[in-house]
């Protein structure tokens, strides 16, 4: 660690270099103009090419950081100088001894990376303005010159007092303040009066502002330490949570060194040598994604990851890639900050002395060993080390977490991370009956789960969360790690208790919340090994089941809702949920209403769980859907939509639009309408309302040979554009595959399509699509815009291949490796659906895609009745319904095959070097 200067070294410096009698650098007489420009450009360079040769030779990152801002200042100090020397002698005495440059903030704290910003105070007494402001000028304009970006601002002290006081930016960075040239007694008269006026007379106020604004920081860059593209500056368990302890450190002791900290009692040993190996493993993170982009880059990103992890020879392990391991580390060095930040902060928060005095008259004793308040529990000092060896007790405390949704102290849960090792792997009885009792709350379980888990008591009730602590889930479908992935799914089952509609109703419902409770935190514990973690996850809940002494009917229940967590999300996101047979097969293999409405609300938990957005009103409508056809074959009654009511459609259907027609076409069109009624699908018939099954005959009878007829809908609901196109039969062939390469060129997230072909070979085709170029309500215009290329695509006035390239956003197709090490897959499907072959297709997303493989179906000459697409884990899992070209469906092997293995080799060749034709270079 670089030493602080003291107030001599400080003298000699400002003497040396604001004394007028100082000759001039024989670089700063002999340069000029571009010459002197190149100069202090190539001085910069020299200070990043020191820091990356220490970067490869294995230096911390914080001897890197503090090797930087070594060279800055002295870069600073010498162009200080230099803008000083051009003053008059007596300007140079003037603003020698009225006037000071500091470095503030990160610069301060000697915390720089190879692009950071230079955070400059120029502090000076209104006589020195003038002249002084010349000076400022040139050191700005040098330092720009030169590469550096530069935050500066000059002001009196009493300026810088009045904007500290209202903005939480200054005033932290003040904390940080650094003299460098000038006056040194101006520069100490601004620190006391900031520690006098601004700390001590308005502590509260100064601690809120500093934690408040953190706050808002931590919300807007994930709310979590456990996010998998993190800021490591910015995000929670970032280097600004270490900023935080310091600024409060500042605040309640006056100093930020950890020593005089652990000294005061104000920090633990253990706390503060976590957080300074934390530290400087993110310090040193940051700077090589500074240096990996050439630039200021704060942000982690998937292919950042891979970089740095290789860089450093990472490896991996079975079911761990290199990648994973390294981000493991990370975010359990993130976690750790944010919760050693978190607590110091609670355990130093300032009170008034009514506050605490209220707290104390509210606070009560409880169980006979807690003290509890309106907002935290703790264990009587008497009582500290009994409660702590016991299990047993501690599981009485976080009952009353679970329950009133209080806070263990920072005191009591330091004193539990100490014991809950000691207590060795067995659990009595007793315990497990009393962390059934926790699971069977709702309200504030969540709470009681991190509070648990930050204290190491869930990871000894549940040991496979440690296997999950900060585990990774390397891909773009997921937002979170395991472990808060988990939580959060848990957290997201609780709140449906206390909402509204279907999902909720049916939480409500439920006998047995422990049991969903524990399978919404066990459901992805299986992930990181290399069998399927939906199997892992099965062993794991039975062993959890054992250990909790369930009974056997429960632990089965348990098991099984694990074991097929992703089923009912699959069924409804990736079949068609109208064939009919479908919901009796699933319903046979669920084989109750508790289960069903368990594996409901653990499915649409989960999806919640995944991140922001994932969990759509399109996929709770899907889910909702299955649920009730589910639920009402399970109460003995028939599949919902069976041939009488597909017969009561058609009835209804036929005498509305003969109503629409008027009563002199009604006997010619009699027949007509029945035909067509009865060549429409069960899934059209199932699906599309009366009226536009009416408005579709309407179009059907004025269609004329080569029409093609196109229209979008936006639901506002849902947030999705349904377009709709009917096209005679002339016009029809391939229809598919160029309707879905004009969509997806669009930038357009198709999430359904099916293609309906009438009696005589007319096409009424729906595409359901998501458009993430929009905000809110589709304008008009787009909408037109995409009708009109669907239009023109099946009248074959557009160049697929090429609409793909013109749409693509610059540098979209710049991956060559895909993020996840997920293998290409295709596999058939005869037995869910009774007149159509199902294709599932797995294959890393890239543009193009899906036109390649929708053209490879046509070219096979098969006939796509439904398609759904549904982009997650990296790969696109792209399901298609398909016959013959003539309706039969696909089911001897020997017709199968070739079709695999065409889709396959045609999968290869797009993923080696097929998909460079669609990439815009």
């Amino acid at each position: 660690m670089r030493r602080e200067r003291t107030n001599g070294d400080w003298k000699r410096e400002c003497d040396r270099v604001s004394d007028p009698s100082l000759p001039r650098l024989a670089s700063d007489s002999a340069l000029s103009g571009e010459h002197r420009i190149n100069a202090r450009k190539a001085r910069v360079r020299a200070i990043r090419d020191e820091a990356q040769a220490m970067l490869q030779g294995n230096a911390t990152g914080i001897q890197i950081a503090a090797r930087i801002a070594e060279r800055s200042e002295q870069f600073f100090v010498e162009l200080y100088r230099s803008a000083c020397e051009s003053l008059s002698p007596r300007e140079r005495r003037l603003v020698a001894g009225q006037a000071a440059m500091t470095f503030v903030g990160g610069s301060g704290r000697s915390e720089l990376c190879p692009f950071s910003d230079i955070d400059l105070l120029f502090l000076h007494r209104p006589p020195a303005a003038e002249p002084f402001g010349r000076v400022v000028a040139e050191v700005i304009r040098e330092g720009w010159d030169a590469g550096l970006r530069i935050g500066h601002a000059v002001r009196t002290v009493e300026e810088t007092l009045q904007i500290a006081k209202s903005e939480p930016e200054v005033t932290t960075a003040l904390v940080e303040i650094r003299p460098l040239a000038g006056d040194a007694g101006l520069v100490e008269r601004l620190k006391t009066q900031f520690r006098d006026r601004l700390i001590r007379r308005r502590l509260r106020n100064y601690f809120n502002d500093c934690v408040g604004s953190r706050a808002k920081e931590r919300e807007q860059h994930g709310g979590s330490p456990s996010i998998l593209e993190p800021d490591v500056k910015r995000s929670p368990g970032g280097l600004r949570d270490v900023h935080l302890l310091r600024w409060v450190a500042f605040g309640r002791f006056g100093t930020t060194d950890y020593d005089l900290l652990r000294l005061r009692n104000a920090i633990g040993r253990d706390d503060a040598r976590q957080l300074l190996e934390a530290y400087e493993f993110l310090l040193r993170v940051r700077i090589e994604l500074h240096f990996g982009a050439g630039r200021e880059n704060d942000i982690l990103t998937r292919e950042e990851q891979q970089r740095i992890a290789a860089q450093r020879g990472v490896t991996g392990q079975p079911g761990v890639r290199p990648v994973e391991r390294f981000m493991q580390t990370y975010l359990r060095h993130a976690t750790r900050i944010a919760e050693i930040a978190d607590r110091f902060v609670a355990r130093h928060r300032p009170r008034s002395a009514l506050g605490t005095a209220a707290e104390t008259m509210l606070t009560r004793r409880a169980a006979g060993v807690f003290w509890l308040s309106p907002s935290t529990v703790a264990i009587s000092p008497r009582f500290r080390e009994s409660v702590a060896s016991s299990p047993e007790r501690v599981l009485d405390l976080f009952r009353y977490v679970a329950k009133s949704g209080v806070e263990p102290t920072p005191e009591t849960e330091e004193l539990l991370r100490k014991h809950a090792p000691t207590w060795g792997t067995d659990i009595s009885p007793e315990a497990a009956a009393k962390a059934l009792g926790i699971f069977s709350f709702d309200r504030h379980l969540g709470r009681a789960l991190r509070a648990m888990y930050r204290c190491g008591v869930l990871e000894w009730l549940i040991p496979d969360m440690r296997h999950a602590r900060c585990l990774i889930q390397f891909n773009q479908y997921h937002s979170f790690t395991v472990d808060e992935h988990c939580l959060r799914t848990v957290e997201a089952g609780c709140a449906f208790a206390f909402d509204v509609g279907p999902i909720a109703q049916t939480r409500r419902a439920i006998r047995q919340p422990a049991i969903l409770n524990l399978a919404l935190l066990l459901h992805d514990v299986g992930k990181g090994f290399e069998e399927d973690h939906c199997i892992v996850g099965r062993d794991i809940a039975h062993r959890i089941g054992q250990r909790l002494r369930l009974q056997d009917h429960d632990r089965e229940r348990l098991e099984y809702l694990v074991l097929k967590h992703l089923d009912m999300v699959h069924l409804a996101l990736r079949r068609d949920i109208t064939d009919p047979g479908l919901a009796m097969k699933f319903s046979h293999d669920v084989k109750n209403a508790e289960t069903l409405r368990m594996l409901y609300v653990l499915s649409a938990a989960d999806l919640s769980a995944v991140g922001p957005g994932v969990f759509t009103k399109w996929k709770a409508d899907l889910l909702t859907d299955l649920y009730e056809q589910s639920m009402h074959i399970l109460s003995g009654r028939s599949a919902r939509l069976d041939t009488g009511a597909m017969d009561a459609i058609k009835r209804d259907a036929q005498a509305a639009f003969l109503h629409s027609v008027g009563p002199s076409h009604r006997a010619e069109l009699q027949d007509w309408v029945a035909r067509q009624l009865d060549g429409f699908s069960h899934q059209y018939l199932a699906t599309v309302p009366i009226a536009q099954i009416v408005s579709d005959l309407q179009s059907l009878r004025a269609l004329q040979p080569g029409d093609v007829l196109t229209s979008g809908h936006y639901d506002a609901a849902t947030r999705t554009t349904e377009y709709r196109v009917t096209a005679s039969a002339q016009v029809a062939a391939g229809c598919f595959h160029k309707m879905a390469g004009v969509l997806s060129a669009n930038r357009l997230e198709i999430l359904t399509a099916v293609i309906e072909t009438t009696v005589d070979g007319t096409i009424v085709d729906r595409y359901r699509v998501v458009d993430s170029d929009h905000d809110g309500r589709i304008p008009d215009w787009r909408i037109a815009e995409i009708t009109t290329a669907l239009r023109d695509s099946l009248l074959n006035r557009v160049d697929i291949p090429q609409l793909i390239r013109k749409h693509q956003p610059y540098g979209a197709g710049d991956r060559s490796v895909p993020l996840s090490n997920l293998p290409l897959q295709v596999s058939t499907d005869t037995h869910t659906s009774e007149r159509c072959t199902i294709i599932d297709v797995f294959a890393h997303d890239r543009p193009g895609l899906l036109y390649m493989l929708t053209r490879t179906l046509y070219e096979l000459g098969l006939s796509v009745d439904v398609a759904k697409i549904s982009t997650h884990l990296d790969q696109v899992v792209d399901v298609f319904y398909v016959t013959t070209a003539d309706g039969h469906k696909i089911e001897s092997e020997s017709a199968l095959r070739p079709i695999r293995e065409t889709l396959m080799e045609r999968l290869r060749e797009f993923e080696a070097e097929g998909h460079s034709r669609f990439t815009r270079r």
